[in-house]
């Protein structure tokens, strides 16, 4: 039904899952740059933030669904209480131990739990992930994560953003 890694699955679970939930943001986000050789554009009314099950890394993901696809930006913030603020440090791959933005667009799949929340998933999504680029933690808090990117994808493209995330937990 839909082509999802479990890398790729959690965020966009996450994402969709609370988005469909109406729990409500700081403040928008926005993400514009290249992806797939074509532009790319996102608006998010609800960035939300997660801790990953070893609680040091966190994962903020913007998303936004048209009637017939869902795009996501997730930005994994490694060591996410270390981070300074105000300071750029370097945004890389997974494989280098640096924080990371990915980009996933897929077509919508809307699904209905029996308890009647709706989950989002993106099928046969196209991905891109950070190369390199620059990540700025601009405030953090109990509450939430602040901060701005700029990156260059493994597909040629880039994306630069910013966000102001509530924390889901």
């Amino acid at each position: 039904m839909t082509d999802m890694t479990l890398r790729g699955a959690l965020p966009i679970t996450i994402a969709a899952f609370l988005t469909a939930g109406s729990i409500a943001c700081q403040a928008p986000a926005s993400v514009d740059g290249v992806f797939a050789g074509q532009d790319f554009s996102l608006r998010c009314e609800s960035p939300l933030a997660a801790s990953d099950a070893s609680g040091r890394d966190s994962v903020v993901v913007l998303s936004e669904a048209t009637s017939e696809t869902l795009s996501t930006v997730n930005v994994r913030l490694r060591r996410a209480a270390e981070l300074p603020i105000g300071k750029p440090v370097s945004v890389g791959t997974d494989e280098e131990g640096h924080s990371t933005v990915q980009v996933v667009v897929g077509a919508l799949v809307v699904e209905t739990r029996a308890d009647g929340v709706e989950i989002l998933s993106a099928a046969d999504p196209t991905r891109a992930s950070s190369v390199a680029g620059t990540l700025t933690i601009e405030s953090r808090d109990d509450d939430g994560v602040a901060g701005s990117f700029a990156a260059e994808l493994d597909d040629g493209g880039f994306v630069e953003g910013f966000f102001a995330a509530a924390n889901t937990r």
